[in-house]
């Protein structure tokens, strides 16, 4: 297999568990959690998620890969908020948004210092 299909692969399967874990799960809130604990899960989630998202996209042929990324890796985030609406129990939460940024923005400024990552 080529390095192109292995990254979409594994972004798409890492997508995937995001994905179940933001649904399925509640953690980190209330007497149930640590306080705060589903916000770090929301950073390294998507600090995750963009650099395999870069990594991917190093091997197609795009003339802003980095927006692109960004923009691919908010628009997750803001869907799963989204989809919390009509969860019970769930709710959209802007401090979760802004942890999947600083995940996004931290992971983008990982690959950029470490390129070779």
């Amino acid at each position: 297999m080529n390095k192109k299909l292995i990254f979409t692969i594994i972004t798409l399967a890492y997508l995937i568990v995001l994905l179940l874990g933001a649904f399925a799960f509640q953690v980190g809130t209330g007497e149930s959690g640590t306080p705060g604990f589903d916000k770090l899960l929301h950073f390294v989630g998507f600090l995750i998620l963009i650099i395999l998202l870069l990594l991917t996209f190093e091997h197609y042929n795009l003339s802003n890969k980095l927006i692109a990324c960004f923009l691919i890796a908010l628009g997750i985030g803001i869907l799963i908020e989204a989809v919390q609406l009509g969860i019970p129990g769930r709710e959209f939460s802007l401090l979760d948004l802004g942890a999947d940024v600083l995940g996004i923005i931290a992971g983008a400024l990982l690959k950029w210092i470490f390129p070779r990552l």
